[in-house]
């Protein structure tokens, strides 16, 4: 808890930040959006083939993207676990989300109490719905199958200066943070010789 106060007090900038968009969004974006004809009676009279392609588009977007969202959850653990850990667009998405929903819920409550909303509206959106929870908490705590390699406790974990051969021998958990730097040197577009550094709290 500590940690995460001390977070939040370095990165207090930023935070103002993404308040300052949020009532932007709530306050001008929002209502305008919401006075448009077909967000306005959607709700009320869908037509059942929309709600079927906007369904399986959502099923699609999930299958697409749950490796990935893995990756990507996995790194930011690793990256809030460093001292001094940087405020990441992650961190700006969850709040400029957060905050605006907050924002509209407080002060624009007359443009979301939508009458008599359809039933079959009702289950499209329980089914979505349903369906963004599941990959959201498959994501967090759905653990990659491990392949089996033929290595002694002693080869796997012995400490030397020779660079790994195994997933399993990487501690920190840096494999992607190696790819994508591995990348990024070999995209530098430079003819000359170079030099680079790396800096951080390792």
């Amino acid at each position: 808890m500590k940690k995460f106060v001390k977070y939040i007090i370095k990165n207090v900038q930023q935070i103002v930040y993404i308040l300052l968009l949020s009532i932007f969004l709530a306050f001008l974006i929002f209502p305008a959006l919401t006075r448009l004809d077909f967000i306005k009676y959607f709700p009320i009279n869908p037509a059942t083939d929309t709600l079927i392609a906007i369904t399986a588009l959502v099923l699609f977007l999930l299958i697409l993207t749950w490796k990935k969202f893995q990756k990507l959850w996995q790194r930011y653990k690793n990256t809030y676990d460093l001292e001094g850990s940087p405020f990441i667009y992650i961190d700006y998405m969850v709040l400029f989300i957060s905050f605006s929903a907050l924002l509209i819920i407080l002060f624009q409550a007359e443009y979301i109490s939508i009458p008599n909303i359809s039933l079959k509206f009702k289950a499209f959106a329980s089914i979505n719905f349903i369906f963004i929870i599941s990959w959201f908490l498959s994501s967090f705590y759905w653990k990659r199958e491990k392949k089996e390699q033929l290595i002694s406790n002693k080869d796997k974990y012995s400490l030397h200066d020779e660079p790994i051969q195994f997933l399993e021998q990487d501690l920190l958990g840096r494999e992607k943070f190696i790819e994508d730097l591995q990348k990024g040197i070999k995209s530098l577009p430079f003819d000359d010789s170079f030099v680079f550094g790396l800096y951080g709290n390792w």
